[in-house]
């Protein structure tokens, strides 16, 4: 037996542990085996609406479909005298897997990877294809899945796939952490910086501010966009504290090039800022006492590169433009967003380049943790999950 890491369950008695010995035989086919564990799993569960229905999506992924077995004709109560209950619970089970691994000419070739499963599922399955952007419930949906991989190892299930779940464990565990950073980081982008650059250089928040917004709702001050007044401020707040002195002495005075590209990108380096620099003594910066201008004034940035999104049986996926293949970005960001970023985070954004070679975030379309993998899976399957709306 496996260690107290593995542990989900209690203690086995000597004969749970002869019986499940016998259902979990290495002689049986795997696909059959899964059935079983997870048919027991269940009935050893109390899962509330949310909890079920996190756990159906992930099993859907790896091929385990919900209903009655095709051609199994249900369960005759005339034959049931002569039926183990081992053959009993093959037939009365909802949840089987769909392929055939008894070989022969009719065995569809299938990869069993625990691994790969656990990547598509909470990297993208989650929080895209499910909607998934509730902290406690990104965290949930990581610990529904590890404890069912735990509970596997635990029974012994499949001890030829062992190394292959205990990744799939490790996945869970990084998933926890990055998913929740991941949606910090995205409430937050583009930072104060950013959007000021963009509100008055005619990026996308260009022309929307709102002056009734309520500015210490930082949901609805994204919406509203910046003052221009304000922003102009804040984009000479920003060079001062990260500028060259060449950056600085241009003040406003800047162009955008054609240097406006839609990227992925991932993070290579995050950089804390230091001590604030004192500002000229020739500068006239009565800064308001407000989060943007508090948050300016604590200036880092991220190193990034352009990146492509893994997709699954697709091959040559570089799409990048040569000439900004491995290219090095310097993207300024306030601490209150730097301390929630990693290297290895993905950010899809819209970058748009000085003609001094500053570059500015202008919006963002997606966070993404470090193994994310973008799926395709049949609208038949997304259109079998469960309701994960409020």
């Amino acid at each position: 037996m496996f260690g107290a890491e593995y542990v989900v369950d209690g203690p086995l008695t000597k004969a749970e542990a002869d019986i499940e010995e016998a259902l979990y035989a290495l002689s049986k086919p795997f696909a059959q085996r899964m059935e079983t564990c997870i048919q027991r799993y269940k009935a050893r569960r109390k899962f509330d609406a949310f909890r079920i229905n996190i756990f159906n999506s992930y099993l859907r992924l790896g091929g385990v479909q919900t209903g009655q077995k095709q051609y199994s004709g249900g369960i005759d109560p005339k034959k049931m005298d002569d039926l183990d209950a081992e053959q009993i619970g093959l037939l009365a089970a909802t949840d089987f897997i769909t392929f055939n691994d008894n070989g022969g000419d009719d065995a569809q070739e299938y990869d069993v990877d625990f691994a790969f499963v656990v990547r598509g599922f909470l990297s993208y399955k989650v929080p895209y294809g499910l909607g998934i952007r509730k902290v406690p419930e990104l965290e949930m949906a990581c610990q529904v899945v590890r404890n069912f991989l735990n509970y596997v190892i635990y029974h012994n299930v499949c001890p030829e796939y062992i190394d292959n779940i205990k990744e799939a464990i490790e996945l869970c565990n990084l998933a926890e952490k990055e998913l929740v950073l991941c949606i910090h980081v995205s409430n937050l982008l583009p930072g104060s910086w950013n959007m000021a650059c963009s509100t008055i250089y005619g990026g996308s928040y260009a022309g929307i501010f709102d002056p009734e917004a309520t500015w210490d709702d930082t949901d609805r001050s994204l919406m509203a966009g910046l003052d221009p007044k304000m922003a102009k401020e804040l984009i000479l707040v920003g060079l001062n504290r990260r500028g060259t002195p060449e950056q600085i002495a241009r003040g406003l005075d800047r162009k955008l090039t054609e240097f406006k590209h839609f990227l992925s990108l991932e993070v290579l380096e995050v950089v804390m800022p230091g001590p604030s620099p004192p500002l000229p003594e020739n500068a006239d910066m009565a800064l308001p006492d407000n989060k943007y201008f508090r948050n300016t004034q604590a200036l880092g940035y991220l190193k990034v590169t352009p990146w492509v999104a893994e997709e699954p049986f697709k091959e040559d996926q570089l799409n990048v433009e040569d000439r900004l293949r491995g290219l090095e970005i310097i993207i300024w960001l306030e601490k209150i967003c730097l301390q929630y970023c990693f290297p290895g985070m993905h950010v899809e954004a819209k970058v748009h380049q000085f003609d001094d070679g500053l570059i500015f975030i202008d919006s963002v379309t997606g966070v993404l943790c470090s193994f994310f993998m973008r799926l395709e899976y049949p609208k038949e399957d997304k259109d079998k999950d469960g309701d994960f709306s409020d």
